[in-house]
């Protein structure tokens, strides 16, 4: 393959890497996960009597599961109108079900 027909047709060496503002937001809403899994177990080791998964440690800790999964499909999505079936970015394999 020439140098000029990588440079022109992305596919040819391999996906886009993800922007500074798309791993931003991913590191962000990863914060938001941790964050909720750490105030579930505060709240499981420090608050007596919790009988139900409806709490609000667990609506922290799954909302912001929700909205993870939600922006990498929504990543994927965009790539894939553009890149075609090469969808994840790199370094986000792990995410979807690669």
């Amino acid at each position: 393959m020439r140098l000029i027909d990588a440079v022109v047709n992305r596919s040819a060496v391999g996906p886009r890497a993800a922007s500074v503002w798309e791993n931003a937001v991913a590191a962000l809403l990863g914060v938001w996960v941790i964050g909720g899994v750490y105030a579930d177990g505060w709240a499981h080791v420090n608050v007596g009597g919790l009988d139900s998964f409806f709490t609000p440690w667990h609506g922290v800790l799954y909302s912001g599961f929700t909205m993870l999964v939600a922006w990498l499909a929504f990543m994927m999505w965009r790539r894939s109108r553009s890149e075609g079936p090469v969808t994840v970015p790199p370094g986000y394999g792990f995410g979807p079900w690669r």
